[in-house]
């Protein structure tokens, strides 16, 4: 039978705190499980697939009457006990003479096929455990948590889902969702009202889950192989505005409620829209300040800028124009045409664009990524014409002959 906790007074502060946590020895951890529900029945199925390998080798199977390969994926370890405020619980016991030592044990918890959090392989790690020795965990959700939590919090969670090619985004969470959404907002107006735990603004799309990735995507991306794809389709003009976007995906459970929410990687969606050979084929395109005589064509790549201008100064850095540049929407590179008499100038863009970090629409001033020149300190981009201007070449440097060393020895090196 199952054990059950009773009661147990913590001191906190000095402040008495009623908690029905498992009481948890130095050599014990403790996984909770929160389905949300106090009917145990819910829980039936649902255990524990362990092994040691992979880095983490701090289980002690032995002790746990498991033997030294793991569990059976279809006989997974089961429930300890149940907790009234933090769900089932697991107690597992640590291999205090592991090889690791002491970091890490592995763990899924699922029902058949199923799992419980997310679609990737979980660790504990040791060295995170707080004084309960305990891991709390909600269904449906990929975070996990190292201090006793009893609900689950609702967040706009960091960048956890993957932009992967144009028809697939890559989400862990999708794998416990009823249904997902893709919320994309140009100005910036995506927000999470917790109160309600709704999330609301910009324009939503429905993306089918669509499980396991295809065998392609888990070659390009190894690291992403276990998460659960889903598919957006839309035409050019939409993605394009989208991926300039603030973009977040929202998980819903079969009442309709969040599960989990989080914004989106977008390199490979980039590169697959823009850089292939057989796409916008960007990467043949030349870019930086493109000297041709006298006149110079500025082109930036920047596929996710809402706005880019370029600003031309002299030589004592005051401002001598400013050009609004025009998007190739097949490349994603901005282009400002041929400018007129700006050899040895100076210049910077100034982009608008989404930032994941700062969660906001910013305008930045920036230097060209693709300069041939830079200033003092690198404050500004220099127009340089390397091809034709001698004040830039080396004397000799036209005629020296590339001469490779001979490879003798080791101590030629």
């Amino acid at each position: 039978m199952p054990m059950m906790v009773t009661s147990i007074m913590l001191m906190s502060g000095g402040v008495a705190q009623a908690s029905d946590l498992y009481p948890a020895q130095d050599d014990e951890v403790v996984i909770y499980y929160n389905r949300g529900t106090d009917n145990e029945a819910e829980y039936n199925g649902w255990g524990l697939h362990l092994w040691n390998g992979e880095g983490c080798t701090s289980t002690d199977l032995e002790k746990m009457g498991i033997g030294s390969g793991g569990t059976d994926w279809n006989d997974p370890y089961p429930v300890s006990g149940f907790s009234d405020t933090y769900g089932a619980y697991y107690v597992l016991n640590v291999d205090l003479d592991a090889s690791d030592p002491h970091t890490c044990m592995n763990f899924i918890l699922h029902k058949g096929d199923d799992k419980a959090f997310g679609s990737a392989n979980q660790k504990v790690q040791l060295t995170e455990l707080g004084e309960t020795r305990g891991l709390f965990g909600f269904h449906g959700s990929s975070q996990l948590y190292y201090e006793p939590i009893s609900e689950r919090p609702i967040a706009i969670d960091g960048q956890k889902a993957h932009w992967l090619d144009r028809d697939t985004i890559a989400w862990e969470d999708a794998a416990n969702a009823a249904r997902v959404e893709l919320r994309y907002s140009p100005r910036n107006r995506i927000e999470l009202d917790e109160e309600t735990n709704v999330i609301t603004g910009g324009k939503s799309l429905d993306v089918p889950i669509t499980g396991e990735l295809s065998e392609e995507l888990k070659q390009r991306f190894p690291h992403l192989s276990g998460m659960t794809g889903t598919q957006i389709d839309v035409r050019d003009r939409k993605l394009a505005r989208i991926l300039k976007s603030q973009i977040v995906m929202v998980a819903y459970d079969d009442e309709d409620k969040v599960l989990a929410a989080t914004e989106v990687q977008k390199a490979g969606v980039l590169d697959d829209v823009f850089v292939n050979e057989d796409a916008g084929n960007a990467i043949s395109e030349e870019l930086g300040a493109i000297v041709n005589g006298s006149r110079t064509e500025f082109k930036l790549w920047a596929p996710t800028a809402q706005n880019v201008d370029l600003y031309i100064y002299n030589k004592n850095k005051k401002q001598t124009k400013k050009i609004n540049l025009a998007e190739n929407p097949e490349t994603g590179v901005w282009e400002s045409g041929q400018v007129n008499g700006v050899v040895g100038d100076y210049y910077r863009y100034e982009v608008t664009v989404y930032h994941p970090t700062t969660k906001r629409i910013e305008t930045v001033m920036v230097t060209d990524p693709y300069s041939h020149s830079v200033s003092t300190n690198s404050r500004y981009s220099q127009v340089v014409d390397l091809a034709n201007d001698k004040k830039l070449k080396p004397k000799g440097g036209t005629s020296m002959k590339d001469q490779k060393p001979l490879w003798v020895t080791m101590a030629s090196i």
